[in-house]
């Protein structure tokens, strides 16, 4: 069940029930807030996630021309926001060396 790590750790198997590690503090890690209940990376998301009792909120960060930082994964507001259905629809452009 167990092998011998680096430096003699004692490391368990994948097939070791994880209930049964007897050190082992598990983290709740989350990368877009909770999404099943807002949507992903928004500040209802995030906070949502917080008050669920995660321990990480894993947020990619991005910049506004102003400076102002918010959380998103990819700069391509057009698949990951809808945007393109708002008043704001008539100014996005897409930078072809940014787009992925």
């Amino acid at each position: 069940m167990y092998s011998q790590g680096i430096g003699g750790d004692i490391i368990p198997h994948d097939s070791f029930p994880i209930c049964c590690w007897p050190t082992a503090k598990l983290l709740i890690i989350t990368s877009e807030g909770a999404s099943g209940d807002y949507p992903g990376w928004s500040d209802l998301a995030y906070t949502k996630a917080a008050s669920d009792g995660a321990d990480i909120l894993d947020c990619s960060v991005q910049m506004t021309k102003e400076g102002i930082p918010f959380c998103l994964v990819s700069i391509n507001l057009i698949d990951k926001t809808t945007v393109s259905q708002s008043p704001f629809s008539n100014i996005a452009s897409t930078v072809p060396e940014q787009h992925n």
